[in-house]
Parts: structure tokens; sequence; C-alpha cells
């Protein structure tokens, strides 16, 4: 029986004291049982899945130092988590020697090979050989070049591995004509200009890059080269972008939007306040929305042909006029004139045209206009303080056709903007009401007041005192009502108050 109680006690102290000195501290804390596998190799087990990191990125560290720089790797780790209150745990330090030891001797190895990066933009592909990237190039030069005209070169110091190559598009020929040096560039920047010594010949003159590209010569892997074919394909996939017109004489919203491959109502939707009906001016800016390749091709052609044209419009100021207003003084007349143009097009499509010359065989008579110069009357909230209680818009099935504030009765009203006054008084479910025209055709109104400061004729200013708000009309509580018609018809008035 002494021997019984005895072995039972040893194994006793043996069970709790033994695990506890195959452990270390952080056992105690009971912190989790993980099981480490390295390229599905059993390592040991670690506290947890960050410390199994921790000692794969030492491992990896030593091997780098050892190398002297980069080393490729494609390590798997798996850690497994277990429910074990004890049992042996690695550190670390001895986790990334054991780490170390398994990926030693099975870096991965990359034959490096010669090769050019083609940087357009923000766009790089990396081909093989300088003549592939003539081909790029000439593949996507080939849309827009049918009857092959131009070539592709390469520019600078194209016979050694520099980083000065450059590429370009030239006259297939060679030939230096007078009609070739009406357009030069500066980089992609193009000068169009002709002289009385220019002789003119329709036909293509030059095509050049939208874009800047940079050729660099390069040591990479293999696998990171892509086909010229591969290339062109991405290059020229189209993507929808936006980009600004600039509304020049004679064009109409229907024109441009058919330029752009795009309806009247589509052209609108991309311009806020531009409606199918609305007037453009020359100058306007106008968003198009255009499909656009990696790398664009400019095609400059010359071009001779008659048109009717008109002269540019003249312009008389006149200071009684608010600026946005005209008058017609005299409509003028269309002439005819034969003209030699530089149609610039951008894949394809026209983006531009200047006359270079023209010989007028009908004169046109100017359109003259009387345009405004005065400042257009500003509109400013027509209280101090208030609190906005319902706006512009349908409301309880209706349009509620101005704004509320919610103030106490007997709070000072201001006029908006300066005018006549054309009502002062009740006026159906306005309550106590006054309207005031203003000189550029708006209407304002004040409704449910409690009191009229003006009378019906008297001229007011901005900021004057013209009543006191009120709870009268059809009102469900002390407020200012108040709206802003332009034409009779009443708008939101945030769009014009200052």
């Amino acid at each position: 029986m002494a021997f019984i109680r005895v072995t039972a006690l040893i194994c006793f102290i043996c069970l709790i004291y033994i695990p506890k000195v195959l452990t270390t501290e952080v056992i105690s804390e009971n912190n989790g049982y993980c099981n480490v596998y390295l390229n599905d190799v059993f390592l040991g087990a670690m506290n947890s899945y960050e410390e199994a990191e921790n000692a794969l990125i030492q491992a990896r560290g030593r091997m780098s130092a050892e190398a002297g720089g980069l080393v490729y790797l494609n390590p798997v780790l798996t850690v497994e988590e277990e429910q074990a209150s004890f049992g042996e745990r690695i550190d670390v330090d001895n986790m990334a020697v054991l780490m170390y030891q398994e990926l030693k001797g099975k870096e991965i190895s990359f034959s490096k090979t010669d090769a050019y990066v083609v940087r357009i933009n923000d766009y790089t592909v990396i081909l093989s050989t300088k003549d592939d990237i003539v081909k790029l190039v000439e593949r996507i030069k080939a849309n827009y070049d049918t009857d092959e005209e131009f070539r592709v070169r390469l520019t600078g110091n194209a016979e050694a591995d520099s980083e000065e190559i450059g590429v370009e598009i030239v006259k297939a020929d060679m030939t230096d004509t007078a009609a070739s040096r009406v357009i030069t560039f500066d980089g992609v920047e193009a000068t169009i200009a002709s002289d009385e010594n220019t002789v003119f010949a329709d036909g293509d003159l030059a095509m050049a890059f939208s874009e800047d590209i940079t050729i660099v010569p390069v040591q990479v892997s293999s696998n990171r080269i892509t086909t010229y074919t591969a290339a062109a394909e991405d290059i020229t996939k189209e993507t929808a972008s936006k980009t600004i017109y600039t509304v020049v004489a004679g064009d109409t919203l229907s024109q441009i939007a058919s330029r752009y491959n795009l309806t009247t109502q589509e052209l609108c939707a991309l311009n806020d306040g531009l409606s199918e009906d609305g007037i453009i001016g020359v100058g306007d800016k106008i968003v198009v929305t255009v499909p656009t390749p990696e790398l664009s091709i400019r095609n400059f052609r010359e071009s001779t042909y008659e048109e009717d044209y008109d002269a540019e419009v003249q312009y008389v100021d006149d200071d009684t006029m608010y600026q946005g207003q005209y008058d017609v003084i005299e409509e003028g007349t269309s002439g005819h004139r034969e003209v030699v143009a530089v149609i610039e097009e951008e894949n394809g499509r026209e983006v531009n045209r200047t006359l270079i010359k023209e010989v007028i065989m009908v004169e046109s008579s100017p359109r003259i206009l009387r345009r405004g110069t005065a400042i257009p009357p500003t509109y400013i909230k027509p209280l101090a303080g208030g609190t906005f209680t319902s706006g512009f818009g349908m409301r309880w099935g209706r349009l509620h056709a101005g704004v509320d504030w919610g103030t106490p009765v007997g709070t000072s009203i201001m006029a908006s903007s300066g005018g006549t006054v054309v009502r002062s008084g009740w006026f159906s479910g306005y309550g106590i009401c006054v309207d005031i025209q203003h000189p550029d055709g708006k209407l304002t109104r004040y409704g449910h007041l409690s009191k009229t400061k003006v009378s019906v004729g008297q001229k007011v200013v901005q900021g004057q005192q013209i009543a006191l708000s009120g709870n009268t009309g059809d009102s469900t509580g002390p407020h200012l009502h108040f709206e802003i018609r332009v034409n009779g018809t009443p708008v939101n008035p945030f769009t014009y108050l200052d």
C-alpha cells in the first residue's frame, strides 16, 4: 500500500510538473496551440498564426541577407489551431531557423532577358525587341492609314541600348514637300501655318500621337514580356471618357451630338442646365463623351472646298441692358468663299479644323447685336434668421411654388432685390402678400404677412423693409413664404439666392 501511494504521488507530480517544464511561460496564458506547416512539412507548434508569420519573415530575411539581394520564394504557410491546454511550443526565433532550413535551396530562379518598356502616359507594356515596337505602332496606325502613306520609325539613339529611343510616324516616301511644311510639331503639340510661298496640295499631311511615348531598355524575366499583337488589342480597346467641346460658328446641339454618336437628349443629360431647345453661343464649353483608347492617332489632312460663311458678329455695348441680354440691330447676310483647311482627326473623328487660306466670292455682312453690359440684380434671403421648413417642389399632391422659413409674427421682411411693388395687400391663400417686379423680368412674392410697409407703384431697393411676417391666409403657423417667378412661372428660389 505504501508503494502504491508513493507511485500515485509521483504520477500526479509528473502530470502537473513535466508539461510545464517542456513549455514556455506563454503557455500558462492559454494563448492557443497551433500546428505549423511549411510547404506541407510539419515543423512544430506555436502560440498563434501571427507568430508563425513573424518566423517566416525572419527566415526570408536571412535568405535575402545571405544572397545580398531579393530572393524569389513561393512558400505555403499553413497554421492549424488545436484545443490543447498543454504541449510544447516553439518560439519565433527557433521556428525561423526551422523554416530557413526548409526553404534553403528552394529559391525560384528567373532567367533575365533584354526587353523594352513602352510607356504611354500611365499605361505600360514590355516588348521583346525594337522590331516589335515598330510592329505594335504599325498595327495601330493601319486603322487610320489605309493607303499606307506613312510608316513608323524609331528616333534618337535607336541603334544603342540607351534611354534616348523614341517613335514617330513619317511619310512613307520621306519627301519634304511644301504642303508637309504647313504643319510642324513640338512634341505632341502641332503648329499649323502658311505664307505666300506655300504650295497647297490636298491630301494627308502628317500623322502623330496624342500621347507622349517613352521607350526604355530593361532586363526582365521572360514571363513579363507581351507580344505586340496582344499589346495592340489592349491599347486600342476603347473606354468612354468625358471631354470638353468648344462651340464654333454654325454649331447646333443636334450636330454636336451626332458628331460624338450621341442623341441630343444624351448630350443635354451630360450638361447641367442645357436643354434640347436651349441656345448655345460661340465659345461655349460642352461636355461630350468620347470613346478613347490608350494610344490615340492624330491625322492632319489638307482639303480645299467652297462654303457659305457668316462674318464674325459685331457687338455694340449698352449699359442700359443687363449682361446676357441682346437686341438685334442688323441681321447681316451670308457670304460664299473657297477655303483651304487643315482638318485634324483623332482616331478617325474630326476634332479641329484650321483655315489656312480663303478666297471670298460673295462678301458677308456681319450681324450686329446690342449687348448688355450692366450687372444683373442679385437676390438675397428676405429675412434674418428663421428656420427653413419647406422647399420648392411637390407637396401634398401639388406644387409648392416657393420656400418657407418659420419665424415669429412681426419679423422684418426685406426686398430680396430692388424693383417696383406691383402688389401689396390680401391675395387669396397667400393672405397679406407683397409682389415686387424686378428690372431683369423676375418677380418676387412674399406671403402670409401680418402687415405691409409698401404700396403699389413704390420703388424699393435691395434689403429695404417691405413687410412684417405673419400667419395669414392658408398658413399652418407663423412663417414667410417666398417665391421667385420667371415670366410668371415659379422657379426654385435657391437657384438665384446669393
